[in-house]
């Protein structure tokens, strides 16, 4: 008697998530505890890359880096920034990976409910608000490749003290649009990544997957989040 294919675990889940989604999302669908996993390898994947990047860097260079950042800024700012700025540069790698958890948090959690709300407006199959958190933490994954590639790109730089800039290294800006600093669209194309678009690609394969919708409307469910925060963002800047 032919035994049944075993169905992958975690770990082997977790990898297909990059690199079959469409298996690793079904499998998702009854995994409950699957979302907190996603979420902790992430956090420390960030935390590490984060410890990689800063950790090295001398305060002072941090300093100076975010007054560049900051744009022009009057004699008396400029004093009372650097005072302030140099007061935290040490702990910028633990502020970071707080902040960077606090906002991985914020986002599941929102970007679970854009997608159950989008589910009850079609027909097909249901699944709870927690489901969709579960489902939306996992298309963050991607995230845990930025990580290494930062951590990879710290251990290799020859000087320590690297431009804060270095961080967004997939970004759109860093390829493609090389706004100065100062740009009303800097921010934005230093946000606007590969990883953004990987994360949005994962999601349009999940929703096919969990909802049985077509190509056009997973497409465009998957992918509403970010055009609306891009896309506004982007106009307003």
């Amino acid at each position: 008697m032919d035994m049944p294919p075993s169905r992958p675990g975690l770990a082997g889940s977790l990898a297909n998530a990059l690199l079959a989604p469409r298996e690793a999302f079904e499998r998702l669908r009854d995994a409950r505890g699957w979302g907190w996993a996603a979420f902790v390898l992430v956090v420390l994947m960030q935390t590490a890359a984060l410890f990689a990047f800063f950790g090295p860097m001398s305060p002072d260079w941090i300093v100076e880096q975010q007054l560049l950042s900051a744009g022009e800024l009057k004699p008396d700012e400029h004093a009372a920034a650097s005072q302030q700025l140099a007061a935290v540069a040490p702990y910028s790698a633990v502020i970071g990976a707080i902040g960077g958890a606090v906002m991985l948090g914020l986002m599941v959690l929102l970007l679970g409910l854009v997608w159950f709300l989008a589910e009850r407006t079609s027909r097909g199959p249901r699944h709870a608000y927690l489901a969709w958190i579960r489902f939306a933490t996992w298309t963050q994954l991607p995230l845990v490749l930025a990580s290494l590639g930062l951590i990879l790109l710290s251990l290799l730089a020859a000087d320590p003290d690297q431009p804060l800039s270095a961080a967004n290294f997939a970004s759109l800006n860093a390829w493609i649009t090389r706004f100065p600093v100062g740009h009303t669209h800097y921010a934005w194309a230093e946000q606007l990544n590969l990883f953004v678009l990987w994360s949005a690609v994962l999601a349009m394969i999940g929703l096919r997957t969990w909802t049985g919708a077509g190509w056009a409307r997973a497409a465009l469910v998957g992918a509403l989040p970010w055009l609306l925060v891009f896309g506004i963002w982007g106009l307003l800047a």
